[in-house]
């Protein structure tokens, strides 16, 4: 750099850079780590899910839950009355707990009630067959996550005379859907504007192979937008490469 930065406003070195059609693309890569918070959620819908096992009726129940601060008490009531509509004779069912939870309950064959996108959410599904019964119970927990617009921060520690690009491996439970529209929400033409683009990669680990999943977002108004031939040679390699096999030992 032609000017000297002042103290404590050294830029960070990038992980990598690569140069393409004679101008370097600086790449900052980055885990998007489940949360304390999240943790704290997963355990709520487990207990929720047990209830599961105490149905005596062939149905399905959709449960969404409306905040992210939930009582011990709260949870009782809710599993208390799951329990409860779970014995009435007549489905589907639509049941509200005013600011806490929606329950719905259909029977096999019956149309799925209409539940509105509450999303970003977590999910947790629990399937039980026996006793003569099959039940299903799925629960969706509203929840507001902070940790892309953290690491998005990252876009601070970026040189404005670059073009830079964040890698972001977000492999954790979450659906690379609403992790990208997320990321969208916030790259907005007068925010982050040293970051040319985001790359999620979202990678599945199955028996013999490691399925990827991508997502390049853009920013629409980045300082230096990175060469438009740069993005479209980074779609095309993981539109082609969806998989990885593993070489037998």
């Amino acid at each position: 750099m032609s000017k000297r930065l002042k103290k404590g406003k050294k830029l960070k070195k990038p992980d990598l850079r690569v140069k393409f059609a004679g101008k370097w693309v600086y790449l900052e890569e980055s885990k998007l780590e489940m949360s304390l918070h999240q943790k704290q959620l997963h355990l709520i819908l487990e207990r929720i899910s047990k209830v599961t096992k105490k149905i005596m009726a062939n149905l399905n129940i959709e449960v969404v839950l409306l905040k992210d601060e939930l009582s011990y008490d709260e949870i009782s009531n809710l599993i208390a009355q799951i329990n409860e509509l779970s014995t009435k004779e007549c489905h589907p069912q639509e049941f509200k707990i005013k600011g806490l939870a929606k329950i719905f309950t259909y029977r096999q064959g019956q149309q799925k009630p209409s539940i509105d996108d509450i999303r970003p959410a977590i999910c947790e599904t629990s399937f039980v067959a026996g006793g003569g019964y099959v039940r299903r119970l799925n629960v969706q927990i509203l929840f507001t996550d902070v940790r892309i617009k953290k690491i998005l921060q990252k876009g601070k520690q970026l040189s404005p005379k670059e073009h830079n690009m964040i890698i972001l491996d977000i492999s954790i439970p979450g659906s690379l859907k609403h992790w990208s529209e997320s990321t969208r929400n916030l790259l907005l033409p007068d925010t982050h504007r040293k970051i040319g683009a985001v790359l999620l990669v979202r990678k599945g680990l199955f028996v013999k192979s490691l399925e990827v999943k991508t997502d390049l977002i853009v920013h629409s108004n980045a300082i230096h937008p990175l060469p438009k031939d740069f993005i479209q040679l980074t779609r095309n390699f993981f539109s082609k490469n969806l998989e990885y096999r593993y070489r037998p030992e």
